[in-house]
């Protein structure tokens, strides 16, 4: 088992940094969202950044399922469906 070279509270500053760095990036694209990111950060940084990389590339798969499974359903309720300013 590899240990990581930060020491105790590594993951912490990982942590906030991620966060802040969400949370700056959505003041700078003038985005409603930041905080949606700044909680995928906190709920993906992991001990290692491979581990990270993982758990965020499950939690997009996970998403990306569920917006495919989610434009059948809402058709057939009859809701609209609008992408970027688009309406499907």
């Amino acid at each position: 088992m590899k240990i990581s070279c930060l020491r105790v509270g590594g993951r912490t500053v990982k942590t906030v940094l991620a966060v802040y760095l969400c949370l700056l990036i959505g003041i700078v694209r003038k985005s409603d969202t930041a905080f949606y990111a700044a909680i995928a950060a906190v709920l993906c940084v992991q001990r290692t950044s491979k581990d990270s990389i993982r758990e965020a590339f499950n939690k997009e798969v996970v998403v990306i399922a569920l917006i495919i499974n989610q434009f059948p359903i809402r058709r057939a309720k009859g809701r609209r469906i609008w992408i970027k300013g688009k309406q499907l």
